[in-house]
């Protein structure tokens, strides 16, 4: 899947169009271990019947996911 033009940047993620208008690709800028957490979290939450962006893995460092509405927030949690 090709990247496109990047519509946002953050402190750990990069969020860019792609062909289509629905999808876009989220890249984690440093590969983490964050990125098969997610990835997880996504699906569980899914199975249980709570709807997410999460569409599925492409690479170490990138998700597909759909394209939505960004609430203006962040969530920090620490041990």
């Amino acid at each position: 899947m090709t990247r496109g033009k990047l519509i946002v940047e953050g402190k750990t993620k990069r969020i860019y169009e792609m062909g289509d208008p629905d999808l876009a690709i989220l890249e984690f800028i440093r590969p983490t271990s964050g990125l098969q957490i997610s990835a997880k979290l996504f699906q569980v939450l899914e199975s249980k019947g709570v709807g997410t962006h999460f569409e599925k893995v492409l690479s170490q460092t990138e998700l597909l996911v759909r394209r939505l509405t960004m609430l203006p927030f962040t969530v920090t949690i620490r041990n």
